[in-house]
């Protein structure tokens, strides 16, 4: 996806500033400058990030806020850690929601499995820019009372109205309670995979939350890891929903990636990190200036006035002389495909009514190349 140029600089330049208060006020840090010191980090940070990491990628289904003695350490080292990355992905998805006319009030806001709510804090920062409608009244659930806590407190701090928290098992009760209201957006952020959870299954209860506890024209937004594994299982749930598929895959035809088991689809963007982030990366031999993730965002309804046939680039754009390859998932299937060069082509691109020549293996795309209008992203640090 093309991700606006505001939207890349935001959280190096505004929100950051904003959690450095937050977690010197919550006395997670000593002062506003240690998350730009290395020692402070190497010490206080990276061993916690280090264990998290480990348990986030093994699928690990322990109480990870749990471990340990220093469990204050383990949250600051999440909230430095995770919270404006994955905040970053959200808001870039509610930002292409807009970009594709998306536009329905957000009167009522839920996360399930919030945490630290970096889900909402997503979508904060998008209506912060103008790139998505701003929410009116905003809930979490989650099971574990002090990340609860914590992120409602967060959130107060970027929102300044109050945050209605519940402590909720989701596995009981189709995720959520039957009497629970209707919302206009639910976010499900890096939860699913933590659930023991069939495919069927998370599809049936998914099903049952947008029936029961969507508005007509809200929205289910899901984020999961761009891991093999984890990517696989959120397609395979697709595959047994009866909701409407709005993105990633504009609409709700048979996966390509699910035909090779060795396949999975991913988006992947671009962000100026936040120095605290950098600094991060640099003492764990990481790289986050790109950010992986995989995704869905389901309705009631198909709610995007988009052309008939709609397709969208899913891997990286590789240059060959004059040419450029790469995959595009069609209604029909995953396509390998060749085009002119084109510097507006990249992972994420839509087009609208391709022409196409050839078969699924060797096809080509022929001009004119009809883009839905986005912006160009900016170059990253």
């Amino acid at each position: 996806m093309r991700v606006p140029e505001q939207l890349i600089h935001f959280f190096q330049q505004q929100c950051e500033p904003q959690l450095a208060e937050f977690l010197c006020t919550e006395g997670l840090i000593p002062t506003l400058d240690a998350i730009h010191q290395e020692r402070f980090l190497a010490r206080s940070v990276v061993p916690h990030l280090e264990r998290l990491a480990t348990i986030f990628h093994t699928q690990s289904q322990e109480a990870y806020w749990h471990l340990g003695s220093n469990q204050k350490n383990l949250r600051l080292a999440y909230m430095l850690g995770f919270l404006m990355p994955n905040a970053m992905r959200a808001a870039s998805i509610f930002a292409e929601l807009s970009t594709l006319g998306y536009q329905q009030p957000m009167l009522k806001v839920l996360e399930l499995g919030a945490g630290p709510a970096s889900g909402i804090t997503g979508m904060l920062a998008a209506s912060n820019l103008h790139l998505f409608p701003s929410p009116q009244h905003i809930a979490l659930i989650d099971q574990e009372q002090s990340m609860l806590n914590l992120g409602a407190s967060w959130l107060r701090r970027l929102y300044q109205k109050s945050i209605r928290c519940v402590k909720h098992d989701m596995l009981k009760e189709n995720f959520l309670p039957e009497k629970a209201p209707r919302f206009d957006c639910i976010i499900m952020s890096y939860s699913l995979n933590e659930l023991a959870l069939t495919p069927e299954n998370s599809a049936r209860m998914i099903e049952t939350a947008i029936k029961r506890h969507l508005t007509p024209k809200g929205i289910f937004v899901i984020i999961e890891p761009a891991l093999r594994s984890s990517t696989r299982r959120l397609l395979e749930m697709r595959s047994h929903l009866k909701a409407h598929v709005l993105l990633p895959c504009m609409g709700n035809h048979p996966c390509g990636a699910l035909r090779d088991p060795d396949d999975w689809c991913h988006e992947d963007i671009s962000w100026w990190r936040p120095e605290s982030r950098r600094i991060l990366d640099e003492l764990m031999h990481h790289d986050h200036k790109n950010l992986p993730f995989s995704y869905l965002v389901l309705a009631q309804s198909p709610l995007l006035a988009l052309p008939q046939k709609v397709t969208r680039i899913v891997s990286n754009c590789q240059k060959k002389a004059r040419d450029c390859e790469f995959y595009l998932c069609t209604p029909e299937g995953k396509r390998r495909v060749r085009t002119r060069f084109d510097e507006r082509l990249e992972r994420g691109s839509i087009l609208a009514s391709p022409h196409l020549r050839g078969d699924p293996a060797s096809t080509r795309l022929e001009p004119p190349l009809n883009f839905i209008p986005s912006e160009k992203p900016a170059e990253t640090q």
